[in-house]
């Protein structure tokens, strides 16, 4: 895995701190991916979500609901992108902290209403968090492990997220693609109706989830999927308790093939 350009927070009110970028083929066209995107009208579309601003909001009361966050808890949020989502996680007049591997993502946070005051934003990479060990009540990481590069990198950042969080503290890593996915994106892809799609994998979620392993779909950009003994193994010799929660966000087809894993540290 090479090494990239040094790249720093941006911002009055970034971080200041410079940090080295892993580049490899699959994580610079993600980058370029949310590059373009980070010029979109809304910060929705910049964040790539597929869904109006209604889902959103719906989805980011599930993760705040899911952090069960407190106007005390210190949190941080890696991919934040605009910082826009971060903004409405946080309670009024608390302070967030946001890194994202985007720079162009980082600039556009001024654009979208959000509360620079309230956000510190910064450039980093997942896998080598610029910040102190035990630093955060609570972690955020967000519809991110679709465009890690392979699974060592991909245990690197649950390794970091996990370093970044005080003992006692929780984890929320979300909207992790499941198997199933896999499937319903290579059958949108073939040209049949979502709405269809979902109403035909609906009734095999279990069984597939236990059962399949499915070819990776056409796309240029291939997101990766994870079935959940992934963050057994990654976690096992973690002092900490794992779950696995469903996604119930109405209005968000999807949602029936992704899931989110919550851990929290020991104290």
């Amino acid at each position: 895995m090479r090494i990239g350009e040094r790249c720093v927070a941006v911002g009055s009110r970034g971080t200041g701190v410079s940090v080295q970028v892993v580049h490899t083929p699959r994580v610079e066209e993600w980058r370029r991916l949310y590059e373009v995107a980070a010029s979109a009208a809304s910060w929705v579309a910049a964040h790539r979500w597929s869904y109006d601003e209604t889902i959103a909001r719906l989805t980011v009361a599930d993760i705040r609901r899911k952090l069960d966050l407190s106007l005390r808890d210190r949190l941080l949020e890696i991919g934040c992108g605009t910082g826009a989502s971060l903004s409405l996680v946080l309670h009024e007049d608390q302070l967030g902290y946001g890194f994202d591997l985007c720079e162009a993502q980082i600039r556009r946070a001024g654009d979208f209403a959000v509360d620079r005051a309230r956000l510190r934003l910064g450039v980093a990479e997942a896998g080598a968090l610029p910040v102190a060990s035990g630093r955060f009540d609570k972690v955020l990481c967000y519809s991110v492990f679709q465009c890690l590069p392979d699974d060592d990198y991909a245990r690197r950042v649950v390794a970091e997220l996990i370093r970044a969080c005080r003992p006692g503290g929780l984890i929320l890593i979300g909207d992790v693609f499941g198997v199933m996915e896999r499937q319903r994106q290579r059958l949108i892809g073939h040209g049949h109706n979502e709405r269809v799609v979902d109403a035909f994998l609906s009734p095999l979620l279990p069984m597939w989830h236990a059962r399949h392993r499915l070819q990776a779909s056409n796309n240029r950009v291939k997101p990766r999927h994870y079935r959940r003994g992934f963050f057994r193994g990654a976690l096992h010799e973690i002092a900490c308790d794992v779950s696995f929660l469903p996604q119930r966000i109405p209005g968000r087809s999807a949602s029936r093939c992704r899931y989110d894993v919550l851990i929290r540290r020991h104290g």
